[in-house]
């Protein structure tokens, strides 16, 4: 999969896992247009609460 998109954070940070999933911790951009920019490619995005490092399906 190729994912390429212009975003303005204050950081980034990407991290690789198991089975061709990466995390991506972003701090200082707007979420919602994140999510919407993912799911334009047809690609989706998990957000994860680090307090409970729960998984929590994004909403579009």
């Amino acid at each position: 999969m190729k994912l390429a998109l212009t975003l303005e954070a204050d950081s980034v940070n990407v991290q690789a896992l198991n089975m061709g999933r990466i995390v991506v911790d972003v701090d200082g951009v707007n979420l919602a247009e994140l999510i919407n920019k993912v799911a334009e490619n047809g690609d989706s995005l998990r957000v994860v609460d680090e307090r409970d490092s729960t998984e929590t399906p994004a909403t579009y």
